[in-house]
């Protein structure tokens, strides 16, 4: 009833907060150990363990609390990292050789994939040597091996390294040339020509190798391609012109061609022999065997455009014209052109001088054509 009683008392005595477990971790092939320090209660992992140290197979942070007298501490903390034994990938790799050589440097290592850890050497070879990057390859493939090592284990792998020769060999046909039949010691006394030795032949060299060489005839003389095509000696040619084509081919398929033209023509008639100027005429003067029956007229020549070619003929047989440039090259053919006609020709020819050579059974006459740019 308003009085005051003596004071009563208690003492506050808080436990303390535990410090938060140490954690040292040993990463090894495969798993790695988590070791808990500086504890004194007992033990609680992330992983639910309450044991002093754990050993976990997958990587990443693993935590633990230690409880003392009913107080938990803090997290302590480590990040495991187990080591992998190594694995490897390899992909080929593909180049060209250097121009003019049969080889190629080649750089590699970033075509291999690697993991592993801790991070694994390299060692490359070929066979048993060991290389290193660059290195010179020759031409065609090479089998190349790489081991990856670290103290987990070893792998090992193989890629192709192809250097591919794209280049074509190099060619050279002789000029072309004309050659007289008909009389004896011209070609055998023949409408034929007989070559001798290797006139004609071409020759060829290739940046890996020796190519082959083989030829084809065509015009006044027609033969395919074959293997058993290397030699022209002996080879007889027609009267007329015949191209030579030479084709070289290396040990990679690669070809290349030249050609030579080849003029065949009756001793005592007239014969185109690049580069030559003939004057357009109408009458074969030097062919008194063989009087021409025919009249050409080529208007306008020269032209920037196409010639107008008019025959006009005694006879009813048909004309062949054959058009060359100044290096005997056949440019146009035509054959079965009625007599007593017009055509056109050069539409289409580059600016410069053309031979044409109109015949009508046994006669003869040669044209100049002149090509003008416009």
């Amino acid at each position: 009833n308003g009085c005051i009683s003596a004071a009563g008392s208690g003492i506050a005595a808080p436990k303390a907060t535990p410090a938060a477990p140490g954690v040292t971790v040993a990463n090894n092939c495969g798993s790695s150990t988590l070791t808990a320090t500086g504890f004194t209660g007992t033990l609680l992992w992330s992983t639910g363990a309450t044991t002093s140290s754990i050993t976990v197979s997958v990587a990443g942070t693993y935590t633990v609390t230690q409880t003392v007298n009913g107080c938990t501490s803090a997290a302590g903390s480590g990040v495991a990292a187990p080591n992998k034994a190594p694995t490897i990938a390899a992909s080929n790799i593909s180049v060209s050789t250097t121009l003019n050589n049969c080889s190629a440097s080649v750089t590699f290592g970033a075509n291999v994939i690697v993991t592993g850890s801790p991070a694994p050497t390299l060692v490359y070879k070929i066979g048993s040597t060991v290389i290193t990057s660059p290195r010179i390859f020759s031409s065609g493939s090479t089998t190349v091996t790489v081991t990856t090592t670290n103290y987990c284990g070893t792998a090992t792998t193989t890629f192709l390294v192809n250097v591919n020769d794209n280049q074509g060999p190099t060619i050279t046909c002789k000029p072309g040339a004309t050659r007289a039949v008909g009389v004896s010691g011209t070609g055998g006394g023949g409408s034929t020509y007989t070559i001798s030795g290797t006139e004609f032949d071409a020759t060829a060299s290739d940046n890996c190798g020796t190519p082959s060489l083989i030829y084809s005839l065509s015009g006044a003389t027609v033969e395919a391609y074959s293997s058993s095509n290397t030699l022209l000696a002996g080879k007889k040619l027609n009267k007329g012109i015949t191209t030579i084509t030479w084709k070289a081919t290396d040990g990679s398929n690669n070809s290349t061609t030249c050609n030579t033209t080849v003029n065949v023509y009756l001793a005592g008639t007239r014969v185109i022999t690049p580069p030559i100027t003939i004057l357009q005429s109408a009458v074969d003067s030097l062919t008194k065997k063989n009087p021409v029956i025919f009249s050409v007229k080529a208007m306008p020549n020269p032209t920037s455009n196409y010639f107008t070619v008019e025959l006009k003929s005694e006879s009813n047989e048909q004309f062949t014209i054959t058009v060359v440039d100044v290096t005997g090259r056949i440019i146009e053919q035509k054959t079965g052109i009625s007599a007593n006609s017009t055509i056109h020709l050069g539409a289409n020819y580059r600016t410069g001088l053309y031979i044409a050579e109109i015949l009508q059974g046994k006669s003869k006459v040669l044209l100049r054509l002149l090509k003008v740019g416009n």
